[in-house]
Order: C-alpha cells, then structure tokens, then sequence
C-alpha cells in the first residue's frame, strides 16, 4: 500500500484486505546462452533482452523495450558435519 500521502505515519491494514490490481500480464522468461534472454507476454508480445546477476543476491532481467525483472535469490544456511 503506497504510503506517500501519509509520511512518518504508521499504516494498519487489515488481514482480510484483498490487495489487486486494475489489470495484470504474466510473462514468461526464457534465459538463452551467455546472457541473452527472450520474454512472452501473455497477450502474444516477444521481447529480448539480457540478464545479469547481481553480487549473489538477485537474478536481473532487463528487456529492449526498457522493462526490468529482478528475481531475489533465497538462501537455507544448511549445517556441515565435519569429517571427523
């Protein structure tokens, strides 16, 4: 919920608030050799582009037609046995 009008003001939204949007389109990324990526739009458009990762945090997408994706990785610390 975008809190510009309401500065330095804490914000209580409710747990049955149902968040959307006016409309939306799902893309679907496709990540090609070296750094080349293509995306489908759900209404039919094809774009290129190129990706990129960001130190070991993100995965970036950016396309020709200046949209930009950023996917953060999730990282699990697992426990190592040491060979004793």
């Amino acid at each position: 919920m975008c809190g510009h009008n309401f500065p330095n003001r804490v914000q209580i939204i409710d747990e049955n608030y149902k968040f959307g949007f006016e409309s939306e389109d799902k893309v679907q990324i496709h990540i090609r050799t070296s750094t080349k990526v293509r995306a489908e739009f759900s209404h039919g458009l094809k774009v290129d582009g190129t990706w990129d990762v960001l130190y070991d945090q993100a995965l970036l997408v950016q396309l020709d037609n200046g949209q930009r994706f950023v996917a953060n990785f999730r990282h699990n610390i697992k426990s190592m046995k040491l060979a004793s």
